[in-house]
């Protein structure tokens, strides 16, 4: 065993709880939303360990507050989100009091005697967090009961090395989400760089000299999207018609996630003809959701909420698809609706294309290429850098409650500590002076 170990203990968190509870819906029992008054806290209130007070849109009244009693909130009681989104985690301050909450977040309290509250808000957030989350049941709405979270185990450290932790992690994490600002940062100037790209390209400026090699003048007119396209509308299949596994007949069934999710397991339906069908190198445009998003390089039919888009002779796909992802076409988008937004081929249909003569397209893709691929292999950096970023916070969590993550300097200062002792002698002493209270 780990010599650091040796002065833990790992115990079950209700033995050190006074009370891990959740709290109700007030409507339940009569007494309805109101717009301001006692702040009722939700799953989606929590952000980032805190509660964003600018989310909160509903408060109960000083009377319903009183009559859940055992849902109201204390200041230094730790939230954990058993429903949902499980496994947000958040300490209460005294700022968002008085509160309450609903029976989507399990309220933690009473264990301050023997565990900080950050220390232990990080084991939840780290490994606790996932064996709860792994034990998630339920259908739509994943939700794991207050059983689970009182039979977790948790470390218990001497208290100055869960101080000191806890700093060192605040410290990693700190210059971790500096990393991360940069490189979103630098990712962000990449996206303004492909867009001058992009602007240019449509201008002509990129081809100037081509141009001038050629002994061309410019020709460029601006036409309609609907004079250039033909658009096809997907098809719509029910779920109990689609298939996991692909049977004799069928093609690939293309959904938006298909594309904007590389690892989505695949669906497979009936042929509906060749109206439907795209190959690796035909253009689908998403009509709602992620409105104007551009979808290529997969083979099947696609769904209702997609539309083909098939240039005539005037354009070629490459060329198309660059203006398509282009703010100056993502500009003209105005999707309606009033519960989704959507595009009709209405609205998309006047939007003006720039057309170059076949050459100049030719070469306009060829010079945006040139261009994008450095960009594309700067951004491919940047994305795995971004996912090791979130790798190493998890090795830093694993770290910490492996007893690696302090130095022997850093443990010989915290055993210099008054209030150093072995977690065996601290839940003793602890247990001790609630016998005499008792």
């Amino acid at each position: 065993m780990n010599e650091v170990l040796k002065n833990w203990i790992e115990i079950k968190l209700e033995k050190i709880c006074s009370r891990i509870t959740k709290g109700g819906t007030p409507t339940t029992y009569g007494y309805a939303f109101q717009k301001e008054g006692i702040n009722f806290i939700k799953v989606e209130n929590l952000n980032k360990g805190t509660v964003d007070l600018r989310s909160i849109s509903d408060f109960i009244s000083q009377e319903a507050h009183d009559f859940q009693k055992k849902s109201q909130l204390q200041e230094g009681d730790l939230l954990f989100s058993i429903a949902g989104t499980i496994g947000e985690t958040c300490i209460v301050k005294k700022e968002i009091l008085p509160a309450n909450t609903n029976q989507a977040l399990a309220i933690i309290q009473g264990f301050h005697k023997v565990l900080t509250p950050n220390f232990l808000k990080f084991q939840l957030d780290s490994f606790v967090a996932r064996k709860v989350t792994s034990k998630a049941r339920g259908g739509a709405m994943n939700n794991v009961s207050l059983g689970d979270l009182k039979n977790l185990d948790v470390l218990i450290p001497p208290v100055p090395e869960q101080r000191a932790i806890v700093a060192k992690i605040e410290q990693l994490f700190s210059e971790l989400d500096n990393g991360i600002a940069n490189l979103k940062a630098a990712k962000d100037k990449l996206e303004i760089y492909r867009q001058a790209v992009l602007k240019k390209a449509f201008e002509g400026e990129l081809t100037k000299e081509w141009r001038i090699k050629q002994k061309k003048e410019i020709k460029l007119e601006f036409i309609g999207f609907g004079d250039l396209c033909k658009f096809t509308q997907g098809i719509q299949v029910p779920i109990p018609n689609q298939s996991e596994v692909q049977k004799k007949g069928q093609v690939r069934f293309l959904r938006i996630i298909d594309f904007t999710q590389g690892n989505e397991p695949p669906r497979f339906i009936d042929n509906p003809g060749e109206r439907y069908l795209v190959n690796s190198s035909d253009i689908a445009l998403v009509r709602y959701g992620t409105v104007g998003f551009v979808c290529t390089g997969k083979e099947g039919a696609i769904a209702n909420n997609l539309f083909k888009v098939a240039p005539d002779e005037r354009l070629i796909n490459p060329y198309l698809i660059h203006f398509l992802n282009s703010h100056l076409f993502k500009s003209h988008l105005k999707p309606k609706g009033a519960t989704m937004q959507a595009l009709s081929f209405g609205l998309i249909k006047p939007i003006p294309i720039p057309v170059f003569e076949i050459d100049e397209q030719k070469q306009i893709v060829q010079e945006i290429e040139s261009r994008l691929s450095v960009c594309d292999n700067i951004l491919a950096n940047i994305e795995e850098g971004l996912e090791k970023s979130e790798a190493l916070r998890q090795s830093i969590l694993k770290q910490a409650f492996e007893g690696k993550l302090l130095s022997g300097e850093e443990l010989e200062a915290c055993r210099q500590e008054p209030d150093w002792e072995p977690a065996e002698k601290l839940l003793e002493r602890v247990k001790n002076q609630k016998e005499v209270t008792a």
